[in-house]
């Protein structure tokens, strides 16, 4: 399995411009992800529950779903990795909305 551990990455986003974690655990052969950071990014996407991951070759990618008032949103993240380094996107289509996810590097 590729990218187990604690990560931080830099994100610029509307709402919130900073660092963010991302945990990447092995759930009994599946892979498990949380983003966490500040108040402000946890608002926004600190809440979101991710599934259907999937690693091809060096990239993790899938989907998570969050509430935004009555409405379910999607949202899709893909991470590549160069040994303790990674570089992504965070894509949440119905807001029209790629955010890169910047020097990415294992933290723990």
């Amino acid at each position: 399995m590729i990218g187990l551990g604690t990560w931080e990455a830099h994100v610029e986003m509307m709402v919130y411009t900073g660092d963010i974690k991302f945990d990447i655990t092995d759930e009994d052969g599946k892979y498990g992800l949380r983003l966490y950071g500040p108040e402000k990014f946890e608002k926004i996407l600190g809440n979101v529950t991710y599934e259907d991951i999937n690693a091809e070759g060096n990239t993790l990618s899938g989907k998570g779903v969050f509430k935004m008032g009555i409405s379910k949103v999607e949202v899709f993240i893909t991470a590549t990795f160069d040994g303790d380094t990674f570089t992504g996107t965070l894509e949440i289509p119905k807001l029209k909305r790629v955010i890169p996810i910047q020097n990415g590097r294992r933290v723990g």
